[in-house]
């Protein structure tokens, strides 16, 4: 009797375990819907904050433009062109978006100041700052905090609270790439900072900066995925510890794993429903909903097409 109850009990503790194991965030996954109208060659930056999903594109014509809730994409004024993606993120209320210049390297930013008549802030070049591509932008606390990969291919961080600090210090840990990096809060146990990488092997690299100290954790591979381009990153405002990542592979599909805490609660697949392929490294971000309903969503750039197509991610 007692082996039928032990039995029974490993069984049913069996079943528990492959429950959990089988019902990962990738379970939930939507399907692709287009995401409004628009091309773009690269990666579309995608922002939300409450009642407004604002992407920002490339055009193929090099210029930068935006649209606000699914609206018509519109210039950025300045008729700046740029070689890149841009990025973007909103800082203390106010949208930044970033670029690398057109021909000399040089980092630039510009401010929407009023949505209403498409003003922004003239273009500026952050100091010093030379890079491959276009930064990741990440606020945490008071300040904005702004990685980007050097001409050296070394991988650097400027920070920016009401004027520009440490534009030209390196990230520890000699981390190199040819791509540009991701970076993104992390709260474990405290706010930090994730950064991710792609390395010079083409595996997916991630470490933390720690504020309280001032000190990074190395960097340490993500399982054995490896791509050819910027690694997508976003944490859930809900709980800052859980970390959803993105990828291209080899094969033009995008992957997708996520972190816990310090783990790798799920491991790297490829992202379920159609098989969209994508030249372009793909985007996440966070869908500013009520409390309780925070959803992470994937954006890519769809091979041949060059639209926007984007589905839910958990």
């Amino acid at each position: 009797m007692r082996r039928r109850i032990r039995v029974a009990i490993a069984a049913a503790l069996t079943l528990l375990v492959s429950m959990v194991i089988a019902s990962p965030a990738h379970a939930v996954e939507g399907d692709y819907a287009k995401f409004g109208e628009g091309v773009t060659p690269n990666t579309p930056a995608v922002v939300s904050v409450p009642g407004h999903t604002i992407r920002i594109i490339r055009g193929t014509d090099g210029r930068l433009y935006w649209s606000d809730q699914m609206r018509d994409f519109v210039p950025i004024p300045g008729a700046w062109r740029t070689p890149f993606a841009p990025t973007a993120v909103v800082y203390r209320g106010i949208l930044w978006v970033f670029i690398r210049g057109n021909s000399d390297n040089r980092l630039y930013y510009a401010r929407l100041t009023d949505a209403g008549n498409n003003t922004w802030s003239p273009w500026t070049g952050i100091p010093g700052a030379a890079s491959l591509g276009s930064p990741s932008a990440v606020e945490l606390g008071q300040a904005l905090h702004v990685y980007y990969t050097g001409t050296d291919y070394r991988i650097y961080h400027a920070q920016y609270e009401d004027r520009w600090h440490f534009t030209g210090q390196e990230v520890a840990g000699m981390g190199r790439s040819e791509s540009p990096p991701t970076a993104v809060r992390y709260d474990y146990p405290n706010a930090q900072i994730m950064l991710l990488h792609r390395g010079t092997d083409n595996r997916v690299y991630r470490q933390v900066w720690n504020p309280l100290n001032n000190s990074y954790n190395g960097w340490r591979a993500i399982g054995n995925m490896r791509t050819a381009l910027r690694i997508a990153a976003a944490s859930d405002p809900d709980n800052y510890s859980i970390v959803q990542l993105a990828a291209r592979g080899s094969d033009g599909l995008v992957w997708h794993a996520t972190l816990t805490g310090d783990y790798q609660t799920y491991p790297w697949v490829p992202v379920t429903g159609l098989q969209f392929h994508t030249d372009a490294a793909p985007t996440l971000y966070t869908a500013a909903n009520v409390i309780g309903q925070i959803a992470v969503y994937l954006v890519i750039t769809l091979r041949g097409y060059n639209d926007l197509w984007a589905k839910r991610l958990n």
